[in-house]
């Protein structure tokens, strides 16, 4: 329900909104993305795997600290370079609003942080909950700011309230969670935290880093390469695109995680099935939508969102095969969590990093155009998705025959 609502009002949106406000929200999005993951070090990731409660509390606690410091640090950077960013995308559009990106990617990390305590409690009614009132109000605010012209500030305000609304619901539900837990945090508990999930900055914040980076680039090279124009032209293509990413994947990505953390150890075979289970689900549902837009995108562009977005149409169907597979993967790559496999994490993103700007550097040397550059980018990261996928499979294959075979 939560998703069909901001489905439902991008036809809506598409026709207040020009390309070039779709431009600098693309672009505002993507560096609150790439900033939100940094302010916890990804300590917040740890949040379900403890066996006690108290251990969790401890580390909610050290992911609140962090935030406040790192967010202290980056807002100075911002303040400092935030121009220099911003002209470099040519997004100078988005100057007097640099706080607003700061704010947002707060936002993000505190529901980041509260939606994994609720899913160690398993409430994934909740959850739910917080995203239906996310879509409802992020509509409700672009749409009314959109009316009175105040563009684009309208997008950004109303993209903020869709990536941290809810967070009062959390705290409403489990604030009898934290009270009863709140004796038991204790600095030592925290150090100790700190040092035994040590990977997790070691390893996963670099990687998610990488990760939300390489998720991202595509839009700031786009900015940096064509315009705010034909970022918002693409913006909306991948927008249209994650649909059933975010309908679909996320949501199961979050159960899995959520099932498969609270299985006892020397359940690998029991993994492998979950894992197996979950990807061809995935992709039955994937492969039709698939289909459907590689073969009718521009025309179902231009009928939904109008003639102004038929380029977007063009660009979802060159990458609507690389989308199927970022579906399917989506779900799988909780598994290296707990398997600890964090350097494998972290060569993952590196990879992906590189070749994005191995991409970007050929279109910038070479003047490609952009339509090159989205074929260049789907082909990339469809053969990424596709390796991603058989190396999972590969690592719960032999932790599974590895447990069998101890068994035997």
């Amino acid at each position: 329900m939560a998703r069909l609502i901001g489905i439902a009002a991008i036809p809506l949106l598409t026709r207040i909104y020009s390309p070039s406000d779709y431009g600098a929200l693309s672009v505002y999005s993507a560096l609150v993305a790439v900033i939100a993951p940094m302010l916890t070090l990804r300590y917040v990731l740890a949040v379900p795997l403890p066996r006690s409660d108290g251990m969790a509390a401890n580390l909610m606690m050290l992911s609140g600290l962090l935030l406040i410091g790192v967010t202290v640090i980056i807002s100075l950077l911002a303040w400092l370079f935030g121009d220099i960013v911003l002209g470099w995308m040519s997004m100078q559009i988005l100057a007097p609003w640099w706080w607003l990106v700061i704010l947002g990617a707060v936002g993000l990390a505190m529901y980041e942080a509260l939606s994994l305590w609720a899913t160690r409690r398993r409430a994934y009614r909740v959850i739910s909950q917080t995203k239906v009132l996310q879509s409802a109000l992020s509509v409700l605010v672009k749409v009314c700011l959109g009316l009175a012209a105040i563009k684009p500030f309208g997008l950004l305000l109303g993209h903020l309230v869709e990536q941290s609304g809810g967070i009062s619901s959390f705290w409403l539900r489990f604030r009898h969670d934290f009270r009863a837990n709140a004796h038991r945090i204790r600095r030592s508990s925290m150090r100790l935290l700190a040092r035994y999930y040590r990977g997790f900055p070691t390893f996963r914040m670099p990687s998610q880093f990488l990760l939300v980076f390489s998720t991202q680039a595509p839009i700031m090279f786009a900015a940096a390469l064509f315009g705010a124009s034909a970022t918002g032209q693409l913006g909306l293509a991948l927008m249209a695109l994650a649909i059933p990413s975010n309908l679909i994947g996320q949501s199961v990505g979050q159960a899995f995680y959520g099932e498969i953390a609270r299985l006892p150890k020397g359940s690998e075979v029991r993994i492998k099935a979950l894992a197996y289970s979950v990807q061809k689900k995935l992709f039955l549902v994937g492969l039709p939508l698939t289909l459907v837009l590689v073969l009718l995108g521009e025309p179902l562009f231009h009928v939904a969102f109008g003639a102004r977005w038929t380029d977007a149409g063009r660009y979802a169907s060159i990458l609507a095969p690389f989308i199927l597979l970022q579906l399917t993967s989506a779900p799988l790559v909780q598994i290296l969590n707990i398997y600890n496999a964090q350097g494998a994490f972290l060569i993952i993103n590196a990879i992906r990093a590189a070749g994005l700007l191995a991409i970007y550097q050929g279109c910038l040397i070479f003047s490609l155009p952009q339509r090159q550059f989205i074929y260049l980018l789907s082909g990339f990261l469809f053969g990424f998705y596709l390796l991603i996928t058989l190396y999972i499979l590969h690592v719960v294959n032999k932790a599974a025959a590895r447990h069998m075979e101890a068994k035997k």
